[in-house]
């Protein structure tokens, strides 16, 4: 096993034990709680996060912990959009120095979604990846929207492997996922992936 491979285990490993679970529809919030957490920011609860960017639910769900939602008959609208002014400004609000950008799939190839994931990562900036929930798991008929937070990128430059958290409820935890696969994962949703970097910095 090369170096890399066993750095990177013994990172996913320290990560997991002190890791966030989703609560449904959660799993956005859920990531963003996670990246602070583990980039040593102050932190917020996947439940603060969600009242403050709103959540989307399938009609007649039932919950008790949300005050700010909506209700949807489509799928691919549930949960909480990944909205980059409005979590910028949440961050801001909770007086949190980042910023994010957020950068739709369909205006990049998988190369330079590569390029792009690889340098964040290598900067220490966050990525969380937004994307067919089916890519993880193969039961769902129908697609829906996930995300999930990149830990490392292992490869040259060119159809690497991303290692990413996903907070489930279902499916939770550390996958290892080829680039291409997630890139195309993110285009059949017009997803994509939001960048958190420290606020007046460049961007990558």
């Amino acid at each position: 096993m090369s170096l890399s491979k066993k750095l990177m285990m013994r990172k996913n490993s320290n990560f997991m034990a002190d890791s966030t679970v989703a609560y449904k529809y959660l799993c956005l919030p859920a990531s963003i709680e996670s990246l602070l957490r583990y980039k040593g920011y102050k932190q917020l609860s996947q439940i603060e996060i969600a009242n403050s960017l709103g959540v989307t639910f399938p009609d007649d769900y039932l919950q008790d912990q949300i005050c700010n939602y909506a209700f949807s008959s489509t799928p691919y609208t549930w949960g909480v959009r990944p909205d980059p002014q409005a979590i910028s400004k949440m961050l801001q609000d909770y007086s949190i120095n980042l910023s994010c950008r957020f950068y739709h799939s369909s205006e990049y190839e998988d190369w330079s979604f590569e390029n792009s994931v690889q340098q964040a990562s290598n900067a220490g900036d966050g990525i969380i990846l937004c994307f067919d929930y089916r890519l993880f798991s193969l039961k769902e008929a129908s697609s829906f929207g996930h995300a999930a937070l990149l830990l490392g990128y292992e490869g040259d430059g060119f159809r690497g492997r991303l290692s990413v958290f996903g907070p489930g409820p279902e499916d939770y935890g550390v996958k290892q996922v080829r680039a291409e696969e997630m890139f195309l994962s993110m285009r059949s949703i017009n997803g994509g992936w939001l960048h958190f970097f420290p606020t007046h910095t460049l961007q990558i």
